[in-house]
């Protein structure tokens, strides 16, 4: 190995050391940052359940304290806790959803940002269009291109099953 080459590669090295020491160093910080965020997000879920029970909106009425606009840097606030009760399994809110709407169709991007927002957690974004799948393969729901649509009791069988 020439000189220039043992330069070359000694520098590579020392740079992967760098870079590996500071990536590991974040990792830390993101665990530390990661603790925090939990416990602020607790503290802020029990900051709406004493405003739920003091009977107000703490986001509006944030902003209105403030004299800010309602949606000024609230928007990072952790969303409010589940307005749904926790039993009911996604199955059976995309069911509701769905019979609700009926006849008319739904799209799956939708029911999962309704359910997020009611539930006021996140979704992987598969989760609804896996539900809408099985339900179809069901017969419970029948599918148009992205369009989703529910299938009455008394439809059920009589509908061409769920393509892909």
């Amino acid at each position: 190995m020439t000189n220039p080459d043992k330069i070359t590669k000694q520098a590579i090295i020392e740079r992967f050391k760098r870079i590996a020491t500071e990536y590991k160093q974040n990792i830390e910080t993101i665990e530390e940052l990661q603790k925090r965020q939990n416990a602020l997000s607790a503290a802020a879920q029990d900051c709406y359940a004493a405003a739920r029970l003091f009977g107000f909106d703490i986001v509006a009425e944030s902003a209105a304290f403030n004299d800010e606009k309602p949606d000024a840097g609230l928007s990072s606030i952790p969303p409010k806790p589940p307005v749904l009760p926790k039993g009911k399994s996604i199955k059976e809110i995309v069911l509701e959803i769905a019979e609700k709407a009926y006849p008319n169709s739904l799209r799956a991007s939708d029911v999962r940002l309704k359910i997020e927002e009611l539930r006021g957690e996140k979704l992987h974004e598969k989760t609804i269009g896996m539900t809408l799948y099985r339900l179809s393969v069901d017969g419970v729901m029948r599918r148009d291109g992205w369009n989703w649509f529910f299938v009455p009791l008394d439809k059920r069988g009589k509908e061409k099953p769920a393509q892909l």
